[in-house]
């Protein structure tokens, strides 16, 4: 079935983008103020 092959291909790419987002978190934790990044002049 074309239907259950594209449910798995959503789930894989879900998981996929869901552990890069834990990776990037764990590498660079979200900051309450990126002075760096965005300076408020």
């Amino acid at each position: 079935m074309a239907d259950d092959g594209d449910r798995a291909a959503d789930l894989a790419e879900a998981q996929r983008a869901d552990a890069i987002a834990r990776i990037r978190a764990m590498v660079r934790p979200p900051a309450p103020k990126p002075a760096e990044e965005k300076p408020h002049a």
